[in-house]
């Protein structure tokens, strides 16, 4: 009876909990219960009284899937369990799951001892099941998962190893070593995501979108499983099973676990206030401002003032985000120039870009701001460096992706660059979207950058593919695309820090920096054209020769091209609205910007005018671009080596005029004042000129060359039924024509339609519309390879010649009819 006397005793001295006291309404009895508790002055009782009443508040409200996609406060948190949930779908569980048994065959085990293998397999995920039950709760969520996924991501690349030396050697043991690892890889699992992908959901958000977050789990994890189950044995027998699953699992689990790292709180015993003071206490991204996310919580009323708090400056800062998935791109790019600049030279190169790419800014208060020279050099800089990829790759496609795939046909290569060109378009506008969007210029290239290094890794190792390499090269060749695509940004940057007298100059600046990859690109080509082929032998089945060397080349420059977009683009300070900044960062802001655009007081015929002429400036230069290789060699029977090397010399001439015209663009005062239409006109007679000059005229052309089996080169009856009558023109005629009309032609072309379409658009954010632009040019570039191969391989180059003419011959005509109408955009 004693302490039964004394426990009633003291049950009637402690205050009753607080938050049983303000769910049924006594609210004095609670604040005196908090003071108590906490031993708080009764100010901070009432404060905390007022928060207490408030969560309870939106826990009776419920969230719908829908409004945790449109609220950031739920949709980040929400991002976090999905990813969770995406990197627990991806760490090859159901694989294994699903396909053990072949896995474990495929690896040198009878089928006995797979069998009994599978067994054992499932026995080790009884007791990891069993142990995860025993330790789930004696650790926090954040160790478990990093901890965990780190585990798995080891027993991949383990697994992956085990599979890719059995099949290069054929050991017995391997298969056994293979079993253990899948075993340690279930423990991982079972003690990891296993269990915690199916509340961490709740913990983050709170009971009021509970059900709705994880609704979206869900949903990733089904959709994860059945692409999964689905695509695996067919790249399996495609690419083989170690490439495989290094695709599927590798490289997920290593990007979820750096996105998690920065982004997963500890949500253990923790409520939404602990959560988000755990979410500002993580580790910062590298080279990353740290955004704060609001932990007072004054008031529950609108539920998305709990949410990450983002300063957005200007129109072109440093990114904002408070989206942390694209953070996470930073970090890598810390981790890629920590490999390059290693040690003390690391921080010597980042002080030094900090002094070099010191610049000025606008002036708020300055009314007439002035042209940033610097930003417009560096943009240049920025802008050559993002393009010599393409140029030092360009004439050695055809040729490399026909020896190394002999059912590779000329109407495959052009669906390959047509592909190629609607990822460009369909990504050019994404990055459009999103510089527009997030008012960002650095995330995006760096982002650009990154997918060229994978694409430039693919292209290297695509001869490890056992068959179908032609499918290897078109994932490049779209790689590569879209890749390039984020540089499209540029062309509004260089509006925003140019003033209209000055534009002119400017693009001819950016337009140099694209013409000098053009000369760049390929002499370096022609310097790699002295290593014979196939080469260099490196490993297996990579070599370094005329065709490898230069993509080894592009791998090396994005790495040079990081400090120059990290360092050297800056902010620009410009006057704004900050309620406008503000309503352009929600969709019904974003629409409304969008209205503004289309109601905006520019002259839309001649917009859409300049998107017509830029398909057909475009369409001249792509006609030649996706035909010379297959061109020279069907006429004249080049073989690749020789290809490569005259077409690289040819475009290197193309590049050296254009620089010049380009230059004095820049340096020549009176550039500025020189009628644009006229130049444009010019340009569009010489695209008629070219088709006219280099056609096969009899008489003064020769017959195409015979098909040689050995080099794969010369006009093949089997292929182009019109080999036994076709002419080809003299290729010094044609390399000629080609230099000298084209390097005048089309950089002139380019700076006049560029710079009369940012004087139509006037004094806007031209991101969207200059977006548009850049869609319209890959419009002609997605069709235009299609239709040249196409015409090329039915009817042979005379007809299509006729038809090109013919085309600019309308073109231009219609240009003249618009030259009145052009004269109030002097």
């Amino acid at each position: 009876m004693g302490p039964g006397r004394e426990t009633s005793t003291q049950l009637k001295i402690v205050p009753a909990f607080y938050r049983y006291l303000v769910q049924i309404g006594d609210h004095d009895a609670a604040c005196t219960s908090i003071q108590y508790y906490f031993k708080c002055s009764q100010n901070k009782a009432n404060t905390y009284l007022y928060e207490i009443k408030e969560e309870q508040k939106q826990n009776t409200r419920r969230f719908t899937m829908m409004d945790v996609v449109k609220k950031r406060s739920l949709r980040s948190k929400a991002i976090i369990g999905v990813v969770v949930t995406f990197a627990m779908s991806f760490s090859g569980v159901a694989v294994i799951n699903a396909y053990a048994f072949e896995i474990l065959k495929d690896t040198g085990l009878s089928v006995l001892e797979a069998s009994f293998a599978n067994v054992g397999i499932a026995i080790v995920s009884m007791i990891g099941c069993m142990v995860a039950s025993l330790v789930i709760d004696k650790f926090g969520r954040r160790p478990m998962l990093l901890v965990a996924f780190t585990g798995i991501l080891f027993c991949n690349i383990v697994i992956v190893a085990l599979m890719y030396t059995f099949d290069s050697y054929g050991y017995h043991v391997l298969g056994f070593l293979l079993i253990f690892f899948i075993c340690v890889f279930i423990v991982f699992f079972a003690i990891g995501p296993g269990p915690l992908s199916f509340f961490i959901n709740a913990e983050l958000v709170g009971q009021a979108a509970r059900s709705a977050s994880q609704s979206w789990a869900s949903v990733v994890q089904m959709l994860s499983r059945f692409a999964l189950v689905t695509a695996f044995l067919p790249m399996k027998n495609q690419i083989g099973e170690a490439w495989a699953y290094a695709i599927l699992f590798i490289v997920p689990v290593a990007v979820s676990i750096i996105y998690l790292y920065f982004s997963l709180p500890e949500t253990k015993n923790k409520d939404a206030k602990q959560v988000a003071e755990a979410i500002n206490n993580l580790p910062r991204f590298p080279l990353c401002r740290k955004d704060k996310i609001d932990t007072e919580m004054e008031t529950f009323d609108d539920y998305d003032k709990f949410q990450t708090n983002v300063t957005r400056t200007d129109r072109y800062g440093t990114f904002n985000s408070y989206d942390d998935i694209l953070k996470g791109v930073k970090f890598v790019v810390s981790a890629l120039l920590g490999v390059v600049f290693p040690g003390k030279l690391r921080l010597t190169v980042c002080c030094a870009g900090a002094q070099i790419f010191k610049t000025t800014k606008y002036d708020k208060d300055d009314e007439q701001p002035k042209t940033l020279w610097k930003l417009v050099v560096i943009t240049g800089i920025v802008s050559f460096l993002t393009s010599i990829e393409n140029t030092v790759l360009g004439v050695s496609e055809w040729p490399y992706l026909q020896l190394n795939d002999h059912k590779a046909t000329a109407d495959f290569f052009g669906v390959a660059s047509a592909c190629a060109r609607g990822a460009h378009a369909v990504f050019s506008l994404l990055f459009s979207f999103w510089s527009f969007k997030f008012k960002a210029i650095k995330l995006p290239l760096i982002t650009g950058r990154i997918v060229c290094i994978v694409s430039c890794l693919l292209y290297i190792f695509a001869p490890e593919f056992p068959n179908n390499r032609r499918y290897a090269y078109l994932t490049c060749y779209i790689l590569f695309s879209i890749g390039s695509s984020a540089a499209t940004i540029l062309r509004a940057y260089v509006v925003a820090i140019s003033t209209p007298t000055d534009r002119p100059r400017a693009i001819a600046a950016t337009s140099l920096a694209n013409i000098l990859s053009i000369v760049i690109g390929p002499t370096v080509q022609l310097a790699f054209s002295a290593i014979p082929y196939p080469g260099a032998h490196v490993f297996s089945h990579v070599y370094l020769n005329v065709f490898t060397a230069p993509v080894w080349f592009a791998f090396f420059v994005n790495f040079v091209t990081f400090p120059f977009i990290i360092w050297g683009l800056r902010t620009i300070d410009q006057p704004h609205d900050d309620k406008e900044d503000e309503s352009v960062f929600t969709w019904h802001g974003l629409k409304r910007k969008l209205r503004q655009v289309q109601d905006a007081n520019f002259d839309w015929i001649i917009v859409v005018l300049c998107w017509f002429m830029k398909i057909s400036l475009t369409f001249s230069a792509s006609i030649f671009l996706s035909l010379m290789s297959i061109m020279v060699m069907v006429q004249y029977g080049w073989a690749g080596t020789k290809t490569v090397r005259v077409l690289s010399g040819t475009l290197g001439g193309v590049g050296i005029l254009a620089s010049f015209i380009l230059i004095g663009y820049m340096l020549l005062k009176r550039a500025k004042v020189l009628p644009q239409r006229y130049i444009f006109l010019c340009s569009l007679l010489l695209s008629v000129a070219v088709f006219w000059i280099t056609h096969p005229w009899k008489g003064i052309s020769e017959p195409v060359a015979q098909f040689n089996e050995t080099t794969l080169s010369g006009c093949s009856p089997k292929q182009y039924h019109w080999c036994d009558t076709a002419y080809a023109v003299h290729p010094v005629m044609l390399l000629v024509s080609l230099v000298v009309i084209y390097g005048i032609g089309y950089p002139c072309g380019t700076v006049a339609l560029d710079t009369i379409y940012s004087k139509v658009l006037g004094p806007i954010d031209q991101n969207l519309m200059q977006g548009a632009l850049i869609v319209a040019d890959d419009v002609s570039n997605i069709f235009t390879p299609i239709y040249a191969t196409n015409m090329f391989t039915k009817f042979g180059i005379s007809t299509l010649w006729y038809a090109n003419g013919g085309v600019f011959i309308v073109v231009t005509i219609i240009w003249i009819v618009f030259l009145p109408r052009l004269k109030r955009f002097p």
